[in-house]
């Protein structure tokens, strides 16, 4: 609320500045040189406590500056371009206001549960395999995960982390949209609700897991949403950022893993397109089979979490390419007890889905995929699936898109418009996809699969959700 209310001040004050420093009188000018510097100290104070100074405030912040200079000197020495500064200012402001709604920088929804979310950060290596991707000859594969937790509650001093923490992100994802960088620097303003260094809530005693993977160059901060809502109800989330797969991953050394577009060619300009992408889905299954294999070995990656896992109670979750990486590890190793797929990319399994898999599970779609060519393989794994005897549910979103579970509404409200999101709003969409994949996690984990039956049934009614098939 509090950078809010800088950003309506700060482009309110310029663009009114502006409008009657276009109209003014020498009889009223005595008022604006004394507005114009309040305004342009409220800005340069303001943004650099609460806001940081990003490129979105900086037209009406230089203009406010501007017309304090214009209006303090004396009238017989200012000359008479009132009209062309007042037209600047104006002009100023509404291109603060436009880039301000096209780029909000609005802090993550709080979650609903009962508990404060903690989190903290590890770093995974895998020696057996070596040489991935962009990885030299020798170079064991090595990935970062992020845990969210849930956790005693702050103080009311403490500053809750960034939604985006690593600050290399922002400056891939500007990069593989083809913007410059400086359009998504806001986004390092943007808090979660989550906290390093909390203790973990002893009301939550032994916590199921859900190991969560992004997708093809997404990054495990863009599913911070879902996560967050499951830490705080009792659940431990661990998001695995899949290194040259994901957008970019710093690792505890800093050393930074970029973006690998060879790892996925695009379909139509490469005949090994199905076997590359079949090679990277089984390397975000590698990943999510060697945390695993790390946490059974009984080694404690945070010293938080120590002895408070239920190792017997885990779930994966994944989007896209995470999606079928999840369905992959649950049929390769086995041990969990649920899969959640977010528009889950399970064309690359071919026949290694045919038979289905034997557990719960709850998939999750955009429109955009409805009767796409991941469909041929996704509907008669389900239906195996169901044939093997597990509870297993399908919906889709109507209005969606692919991107919608990729938080694109806290990176631009032009998703729509540019075709990253579909016309559902971003709120509304975590309401309905996510609180349906939020409560099926929860009953799943914590009462059993029978229980899971009932959020389902719960959202039979409801009108964005349409059964898949319908």
């Amino acid at each position: 609320m509090a950078r809010l209310f800088v950003e309506i001040v700060t482009v309110a004050a310029a663009a009114t500045l502006g409008l009657a420093t276009m109209r003014s009188r020498d009889r009223d000018a005595g008022w604006m040189a004394p507005a114009a510097l309040a305004s342009f100290f409220h800005y340069v104070l303001a943004a650099a406590v609460l806001c940081g100074f990003t490129w979105r405030l900086l037209p009406a912040g230089l203009s406010l500056g501007a017309l304090s200079l214009y209006h303090v000197f004396p009238a017989d020495r200012r000359g008479r371009g009132a009209k062309a500064v007042g037209i600047l200012s104006l002009a100023a402001g509404f291109l603060s206001l436009g880039a301000v709604m096209a780029f909000p920088a609005r802090d993550l929804d709080k979650p609903s549960g009962r508990f404060a979310v903690g989190t903290a950060s590890f770093m995974v290596v895998d020696e057996a395999r070596k040489g991935v991707y962009l990885d030299g000859p020798g170079v064991p594969r090595r990935f970062m995960v992020q845990a969210w937790y849930p956790a005693v509650s702050p103080r009311p001093d403490v500053e809750p982390e960034p939604w985006i923490a690593d600050e290399a992100v922002p400056v891939a994802l500007a990069d593989y949209a083809g913007l410059p960088a400086f359009l998504l620097g806001h986004l390092g303003t943007v808090r979660s609700n989550s906290y390093r260094g909390l203790r973990y809530a002893g009301g939550a005693g032994l916590a199921p897991v859900v190991v969560m993977s992004h997708g093809w160059s997404g990054s495990r901060f863009l599913h911070a949403d879902l996560a967050e809502e499951l830490a705080s109800r009792g659940i431990v989330v661990l998001g695995i950022d899949h290194p040259y797969g994901g957008q970019s991953v710093t690792l505890v050394d800093g050393t930074v893993l970029p973006h690998d577009p060879t790892a996925l060619p695009e379909r139509d300009q490469d005949t090994r397109f199905l076997q590359k992408a079949r090679a990277l889905v089984g390397t975000y299954a590698a990943d999510i089979e060697t945390l695993l294999r790390y946490l059974r070995s009984g080694s404690d990656p945070l010293p938080v979490l120590s002895g408070r896992l239920d190792l017997s109670r885990v779930a994966l979750a994944g989007h896209s390419t995470g999606g079928g990486a999840a369905v992959l590890a649950a049929l390769r190793s086995g041990g969990v007890v649920g899969v959640l797929g977010l528009d889950a990319w399970v064309e690359p399994l071919g026949l290694e889905a045919a038979d289905g898999l034997g557990i719960p599970q709850l998939h999750v779609g955009s429109a955009q995929w409805d009767g796409g060519i991941n469909e041929r393989t996704l509907a008669p794994f389900l239906a195996a699936s169901k044939a093997a005897g597990a509870p297993v549910d399908a919906f889709r979103v109507r209005r969606s898109m692919h991107g919608d579970f990729t938080m694109i509404g806290g990176i631009t409200a032009l998703g729509s418009l540019v075709g990253m999101a579909g016309s559902v709003g971003s709120r509304e969409f975590f309401d309905v996809a996510y609180g349906l994949s939020a409560d099926w996690l929860e009953a799943l984990l914590t009462q059993g699969p029978a229980a899971a039956a009932w959020p389902v049934k719960a959202r039979d009614t409801e009108p964005l959700l349409y059964r898949d098939p319908e």
